[in-house]
């Protein structure tokens, strides 16, 4: 099975292709496969390709909703949030973005700040539900240097605000923590358009 096979996954964006680089270095550079066929767990090379393009990686650059188009993405460093910002440049380019951003309270708010702030038109400010962790929206607006800003104390009603705000093909961003992400997601998930 050492030979190419077309691996590829469902995940976009930047970060998602360096995984898909070392899945493939992992799966056809190491021999795992082959290692599993000779202890008697064979593996299709269909079934190897099938499971990479079934990867789900749950509020990753992970598009929620079509109208408004809302993408929700855990970037809550400035790695990943720079890579989030070329993702979102090439993906939603001629797009006006609407960036909700809540930010855990140990983490490089001002990295975040300073990767995420130049793709967005607008920027609503909110924290997660785990008020131990969150970082008041009120200190990160002091981070936002050019874009026009509201704040709100939830991610509902953040959500809500850029939906209000939102307007034929603009895209709602939600980053800089997981818990924000993951709440912005459940909450999109339970109440489809």
């Amino acid at each position: 099975m050492t030979s190419r096979i077309d691996l590829r996954t469902a995940l976009c964006g930047e970060h998602a292709s360096r995984k898909e680089r070392l899945a493939m270095f992992a799966l056809v550079n190491l021999g795992i496969v082959e290692s599993l066929g000779r202890a008697g767990r064979a593996v299709s090379r269909s079934s190897v390709r099938d499971g990479l393009q079934s990867v789900r990686w749950p509020a990753r650059f992970e598009i929620v909703r079509q109208r408004p188009l809302t993408i929700v993405d855990g970037a809550h460093n400035r790695a990943s949030a720079s890579a989030l910002a070329r993702t979102v440049a090439a993906q939603c380019a001629g797009r006006r973005v609407i960036l909700v951003l809540g930010i855990s309270k140990d983490k490089d708010a001002r990295g975040i700040v300073e990767e995420l702030e130049p793709i967005a038109d607008a920027v609503i400010l909110t924290r997660s539900n785990v008020p131990s962790r969150a970082e008041d929206p009120y200190t990160l607006r002091g981070l936002i240097r050019e874009k026009r800003t509201v704040l709100t104390e939830t991610v509902g009603g953040a959500l809500a605000m850029a939906e209000d705000e939102a307007c034929g093909e603009d895209a709602i961003l939600v980053a800089g923590s997981l818990f924000v992400a993951g709440e912005a997601r459940s909450i999109v998930i339970r109440n489809p358009r």
